[in-house]
């Protein structure tokens, strides 16, 4: 499997990402546990343009931990392929997109211990955390399980530990992830990924409650509250730009409520200026 020919500078528009999920006989590799399920979904441009789902026959005992989260039983798998059989289909579909999982370490030990065990050479694809990108994206949620995050996100079906439909959950998350980065003015796979990202996301957001400062204008928010768990739109007049020391915060009044208060940054998940008269 050769890397993909994509680079920083492709329009996130144009990439095909492979979202992958594995539900596994135990928790390591290392000490021979092995696939159990496997399921991708192929995204680009935001829908979804192909899925890969198969029951694996994992050629071992199911610990009860791991049954007791997927509820997979050995009599479900006993007539499954092995992954073995399935290697070349999988290979094909994964292609030279970008793989995205929700911890991808994890998913892509056990993707890579099978296909050695399958005489394979292991993914050299470029990859993506989604989890990773939660934390960044996400500020101050109190946990980053998958399923509290779909929860924060309003998306409204549950996380059920199979890998299908954990994998249309993290498909939803990270489109999530990209319309935020493009709400910002950024169009590029490498912005998605680069170090500084949330610097730039924030220096966008000041830019922008600055430029309405200064033109009498008015602010369109979509804000995400980790407190509340909800995301709302919200059209406000800014007065000041805040930092603590810690968090930055625009200080506006809701055009609705009169009433003043603090925008968190980090929060902000969209943001463009508008004419008080709008």
């Amino acid at each position: 499997m050769q890397k993909s020919n994509t680079t920083f500078n492709t329009d996130i528009s144009q990439i095909e990402f492979v979202v992958v999920d594995v539900e596994t006989t135990g928790l390591n590799p290392e000490n021979g546990d092995r696939v159990l399920e496997i399921a991708a979904v192929k995204l680009c441009g935001g829908a979804v343009i192909d899925t890969f789902n198969s029951l694996i026959n994992p050629q071992r005992p199911i610990s009860m931990g791991a049954y007791l989260v997927n509820r997979i039983s050995a009599q479900m798998v006993a007539n499954a392929p092995t992954f073995h059989e399935i290697s070349d289909n999988f290979l094909k579909f994964v292609d030279n997109g970008i793989i995205a999982a929700y911890n991808t370490p994890f998913d892509l030990s056990f993707l890579n211990n099978e296909l050695l065990l399958a005489g394979y050479p292991t993914l050299q694809n470029y990859n993506i955390d989604v989890l990773k990108l939660a934390r960044l994206f996400l500020s101050g949620l109190p946990s980053y399980k998958q399923e509290n995050v779909a929860r924060s996100l309003n998306f409204d079906f549950p996380v059920k530990h199979r890998a299908l439909e954990d994998v249309i959950v993290t498909s939803k998350i990270l489109q999530t992830f990209i319309s935020i980065v493009k709400a910002h003015g950024f169009s590029e796979f490498g912005d998605l990924v680069r170090r500084n990202i949330k610097q730039q996301l924030n220096n966008v957001r000041i830019e922008t409650a600055r430029t309405a400062m200064n033109n009498n204008e008015s602010l369109w928010l979509k804000y995400f509250s980790p407190f509340q768990y909800e995301i709302y739109e919200n059209v406000v007049t800014p007065i000041k730009i805040s930092d603590n020391g810690k968090y930055q915060f625009i200080t506006a009044v809701c055009t609705k409520t009169n009433s003043e208060r603090n925008f968190h940054l980090d929060g902000i998940m969209g943001i463009k200026t508008v004419n008080s008269k709008e």
